[in-house]
């Protein structure tokens, strides 16, 4: 949640100094562990058919089984 004057804030400096005044990140905020897409990788290596979907879902299985 985030408070109503922060948003007024962001709001406020966008109109006044454009949208570089946000912070610009050089890499994703959410970019996955150097382990996660070795895991990727050799999934498409040893089953080039399966898809992003695919892939996405025995990776979350996988996860759901050690949790």
């Amino acid at each position: 949640m985030i408070d109503e004057q922060t948003m007024r804030s962001w709001l406020r400096r966008v109109d006044e100094e454009g949208e570089s005044a946000l912070i610009q990140t050089t890499e994703p905020v959410n970019k996955f562990p150097d382990f996660v897409r070795y895991l990727v990788k050799q999934l498409k290596v040893l089953v080039p058919t399966m898809g992003k979907a695919r892939i996405a879902q025995v990776l979350a299985e996988r996860v759901s089984i050690s949790a």
